[in-house]
């Protein structure tokens, strides 16, 4: 009898380790039976684990926790079959850290989640030029092993972060300057398609699914091993400063720190610029990090550095720094973040921040308003990454500008506040990137993993990478079981509208007629 006649034939007389409430749920455990997780004190921790209130509320019928490669295969195969591919019971999520707030990201109500937490590989190679990750793992985890042996990575700077998550959306680093995002350094990824095979995709095989796999999320598979770059690395110079000085000097150092073709650019220094109260930051505070180890502030930060009211930075190591980062963001709690795309331009942050505290107040009395965070995407680092590496799927090798990443966010305490709050931020992103296009500082780029559900970042990659990563779609995943049976995440399927006004972003204004056409997509 085959494997899974097997499994129907177990179903059949319930023989199984857990009632038939769940028919996938059923055959993973026949399989899986001390993998599977369905009720009880464990299956409570893991949806506690997750880094939102709203992410953990979503309730599975199980968690899959594999062990490895193999066990994904199976599961996968498993979840396909004909007989389970229309059940709402058998769609499927795939979680890695949990770190994407927004709720059925990385879960799904009564179906089956995968749950990657225990793939927690760290293997460097013995020419210390490659470290194998697998997908659960935290950067937390990840960094006291690489600094034992004297390497770095481009990863997370946030501890608490899962390296699946992370990578397949794009992934900003303390080495970004340098090295590019977080996915450039990726050397191959090991993935588990739609049938359930495992196949490599790296810059000679299946290169195009390799490029689709860097920005582009859930779309085409599980990757079950990343072997990214690693380079020899020691000490990192970092911590808070928190500015003291007028947030209009504030403002125009972040501009020029954001500038790679000033001429005292240096690609060592990354900073989380934030206007407003986030992590506890009023005014203008700056998570700094310097790649080079040195006990004193560099030059990059030193204007900011001299007006600064308290700081925390020194000489420290790059796991110390995710763990203090990780320390203002710890699970639990309502969070929201969203996100847009500008060119650099102080003047434009100026105009946003303010906008921000007014519309602030439009928020629940119980919460903290509008915070926004500016990060740097430079051109120069860009240009080299996609040079070095053959680019990645977030169609930005066009932009000849220095970008600059808003994370705009907030928190607040009642779950009867969620709706508010989304229609709060959701109308001051759409507001916020009018004032862009009028300025002529808007970018169409949304960055994935810091993107709110209503978002659409696959759009916001512009249409031809978006047609690009459909392709690869369609060519690896011909049954789309990442595109029908695995609804977590940002779809490729989402419709254009080619009416064009007000630059929306997001899912809702596509279903209303405000999004950008295919034309404005690749302006």
């Amino acid at each position: 009898m085959g494997f899974y006649s097997r499994v129907i034939t177990l179903l059949a007389f319930g023989s199984l380790v857990a009632a038939a409430s769940n028919p996938c749920c059923d055959a993973l455990a026949a399989t899986f039976p001390d993998k599977v997780v369905g009720s009880g004190s464990s299956f409570q921790s893991i949806k506690d684990s997750y880094w939102t209130n709203q992410a953990g509320a979503v309730t599975p019928s199980c968690f899959l926790q594999p062990a490895n490669g193999g066990d994904v295969s199976v599961a996968v195969k498993i979840l396909t079959q004909p007989q389970f591919r229309e059940l709402p019971a058998c769609k499927f999520a795939v979680r890695s850290g949990g770190h994407t707030g927004w709720a059925g990201a990385a879960s799904v109500e009564g179906g089956v989640t995968i749950d990657l937490s225990k793939m927690k590989e760290v293997v460097v190679s013995q020419d210390k030029r490659m470290v194998m990750l697998g997908p659960g793992s935290r950067w937390g985890e990840v960094y006291p092993q690489l600094e034992e042996q004297g390497v770095a990575v481009s990863g997370g700077r946030w501890g608490n972060v899962g390296v699946g998550g992370l990578l397949t959306g794009g992934g900003l680093s303390f080495f970004q300057g340098l090295e590019g995002l977080a996915c450039d350094g990726i050397l191959n990824h090991e993935v588990v398609l739609g049938n359930g095979s495992i196949v490599n995709a790296n810059s000679r095989e299946n290169a195009d699914l390799h490029r689709a796999l860097k920005g582009g999320s859930n779309n085409f598979g599980i990757v079950i091993r990343f072997y990214v770059k690693a380079f020899p690395h020691t000490d990192i110079w970092g911590g808070m400063i928190v500015g003291g000085g007028r947030q209009t000097q504030s403002v125009e150092w972040f501009q020029n720190f954001a500038n790679s073709s000033a001429p005292d650019w240096d690609p060592h220094g990354m900073t989380m610029f934030a206007l407003g109260s986030y992590m506890g930051v009023s005014g203008g505070g700056s998570l700094a990090t310097y790649s080079k180890a040195q006990s004193s502030a560099p030059a990059i930060f030193q204007p900011f550095y001299r007006t600064s009211l308290s700081t925390t930075t020194k000489l420290t190591t790059i796991s110390n720094v995710a763990a203090n980062n990780a320390a203002l963001m710890a699970e639990g709690g309502r969070n929201l973040w969203a996100t847009m795309t500008h060119a650099n331009s102080a003047e434009f942050m100026e105009e946003l921040m303010a906008f921000a505290k007014e519309k602030g107040g439009e928020m629940p009395s119980l919460s903290s308003g509008i915070s926004v965070v500016f990060q740097p995407l430079w051109r120069a680092s860009r240009v080299r990454s996609f040079a070095q590496t053959g680019g990645n799927s977030h169609g930005l090798e066009d932009s000849n500008d220095d970008l600059v990443i808003v994370l705009a966010t907030t928190t607040w305490t009642s779950s009867g506040s969620e709706e508010l709050v989304n229609k709060v931020m959701e109308e001051f992103i759409d507001e916020a990137q009018k004032m862009a296009k009028a300025r002529g500082v808007f970018n169409r780029f949304i960055y994935t993993n810091y993107a709110a559900g209503w978002q659409d970042p696959m759009r916001g990659y512009g249409q031809r990478s978006l047609e690009f990563l459909r392709e690869v779609s369609r060519k690896y995943d011909p049954g789309q079981v990442f595109q029908k049976q695995v609804p977590g995440g940002f779809k490729l399927q989402r419709p254009i509208v080619q009416e064009a006004i007000g630059g929306g972003s997001n899912l809702r204004d596509s279903q209303k007629g405000g999004s950008p056409g295919p034309s404005e997509l690749d302006a």
